[in-house]
């Protein structure tokens, strides 16, 4: 019984002796832990006040934001307003000259009407002095053909008046002739 007792005793010590072990290890572990956790709140209360800082300057990025947001907006809607200006303008200019080579063609189509009717009457013109011309061509043809015949009934009374002529010299020459003889 003594030598269990005794033999328990001695578990009961090595436990014992176990346990301060351990339980020293573990207040280590602990005072461990709880620098880790002071190094962790001061990291944190560190990472805190770099969340607070990054905050205010989200803030203050954000509102350079909005501010270059509207610069922006109210420049793309002054050039807008510029081009849609450029535009109308450039609609105007290009009706006036719509208006105005619409004027120009009317002008143009008035002078190729008047053109045209110049062109009408010059070949109505030129028709009447063809048609003048053929008369004319057909009384010279007329006129030449009567010219001729004219001319060979002229030739003709030349030639009877030159056979008269010739047969009254010949009778006259026949009468000196005679008339010499007579006188001799």
């Amino acid at each position: 019984l003594l030598a269990h007792e005794y033999s328990q005793e001695e578990t009961l010590a090595k436990d014992r002796e176990e346990l301060a072990i351990e339980n020293e290890q573990l207040v280590m572990e602990n005072d461990e832990l709880r620098q880790e956790l002071t190094s962790l709140s001061e990291t944190t209360q560190h990472l805190n006040e770099v969340v607070e800082v990054l905050g205010i300057r989200l803030e203050e990025v954000q509102e350079e934001y909005e501010e270059e947001k509207e610069l922006q907006q109210k420049m793309m809607d002054d050039e807008c307003d510029k081009q849609l200006n450029d535009v109308k303008l450039g609609k105007i200019e290009l009706e006036t000259a719509h208006r105005q080579l619409k004027h120009h063609c009317n002008l143009l189509d008035n002078d190729l009407e008047t053109e045209r009717l110049k062109i009408r009457r010059v070949e109505r013109e030129r028709d009447l002095l063809e048609s003048e011309m053929n008369t004319l061509k057909e009384q010279l043809t007329i006129a030449a053909e009567q010219r001729k015949e004219d001319q060979r009934s002229l030739q003709q009374k030349i030639i009877e008046r030159e056979a008269v002529i010739s047969e009254m010299q010949s009778t006259l020459e026949r009468a000196v002739n005679d008339r010499e003889e007579l006188e001799k």
